[in-house]
């Protein structure tokens, strides 16, 4: 299988057998956008760029107006018809050559090499357990599409992507632990923990080609790296749910907060256990009609008192402060 792409030295994908020009035009979507077109990079404006990116992830080919309005979907729709003519029209002398125009529908043309396809391909490829031959190299599968473009229509499939690369580096360390490259069995494994550092699988996958290699140390240096990083990352989200309890804790909206929520848990639970401290001391028959003042009265009451109490006291107290400050003379 390692006839099936070559790897340039910056990674970029070429064909079989291939030099870099042998391909009159490649589409590259992995680590950035770039079009080529007789081995020279053709620049182009962001809205012909999209165009390309979008009809590129599509093998189908789409209507204009689901395009149109995929592409640019906070304007109305004759302005969204408008940006594509335009995107249409500045790819200039080489739209002819990337885009397949037929009636109302879109499509990349077929002669277009796109550097995603290939490596879905390949990565479908080795997951499905087709082909023989040696493996393939792993920086095949590296690559973040379109990093920095936050389009809806990119995200998710820069997640699939992402996912169909991870397990094909899984995949590929453990092929090349088996015939014994380890060399090239750690390099994928590592890509693998680099993508993910989170990622078990990938991580216990590495371990075991540094165990078949007989590199104990080097096993228990990614096991432990493993945990560190598991470590930082609870580390970091306690520090930030610590943040936002804190900032909670600080807002003086909070008081109020916790004395309606302690007042009304309060009423909850005296109705419940059927809670009266008027009835129980004596003090007055306080059920009026059908509602239970004495019950109402004391899940206040214990509501108040099971926390937020000292807050209502010091709230009172505060504003008696302020207000005897505010009268000239009065002593504070």
């Amino acid at each position: 299988m390692s006839g099936i792409l070559a790897v340039m030295p910056d990674g970029r994908g070429v064909a079989p057998g291939g030099r870099a020009g042998a391909v009159a035009v490649r589409l590259y979507l992995l680590r950035g956008f770039e079009l080529c077109c007789d081995g020279r990079a053709v620049p182009l404006v962001p809205g012909s760029q999209r165009l390309l990116a979008f009809l590129a992830l599509h093998d189908r080919r789409q209507l204009r107006t689901y395009v149109a309005e995929t592409l640019w979907p906070d304007v109305p729709d004759r302005r969204a018809w408008g940006n594509l003519r335009s995107a249409l029209w500045r790819l200039s002398e080489y739209r002819d050559r990337v885009v397949e125009q037929a009636g109302d529908h879109l499509q990349l043309c077929p002669a277009v090499i796109v550097d995603v396809r290939e490596a879905d391909r390949l990565a479908a490829l080795l997951i499905g357990g087709g082909g023989a031959g040696p493996p393939l190299d792993q920086r095949a599968f590296q690559g973040e599409l379109l990093p920095g473009w936050f389009d809806e229509w990119i995200l998710s499939e820069r997640e699939r992507h992402r996912q169909l690369g991870l397990h094909a580096l899984e995949l590929l360390c453990e092929q090349l632990t088996v015939e014994g490259r380890y060399c090239q069995a750690v390099q994928a494994g590592l890509a693998a923990t680099n993508a993910e550092p989170l990622r078990e699988s990938a991580h216990r996958i590495l371990i075991a080609a540094h165990l078949a290699e007989g590199n104990a140390s080097d096993a228990l240096a990614t096991w432990d790296a493993r945990l560190s990083q598991g470590a930082a990352a609870a580390k970091t989200a306690i520090a930030d749910l610590s943040g936002a309890v804190s900032a909670f804790s600080n807002n003086p909206a909070r008081k109020l907060i916790s004395l309606f929520a302690g007042a009304i848990l309060g009423i909850v639970l005296a109705a419940l256990t059927h809670v009266d401290l008027f009835r129980a001391s004596g003090i007055a028959d306080t059920q009026l009609g059908p509602f239970q003042w004495g019950v109402a009265i004391t899940g206040v009451v214990m509501g108040l008192g099971s926390n937020p109490a000292h807050e209502l006291i010091n709230a009172i107290t505060q504003f008696k402060i302020r207000q005897r400050q505010a009268v000239p003379g009065q002593a504070s």
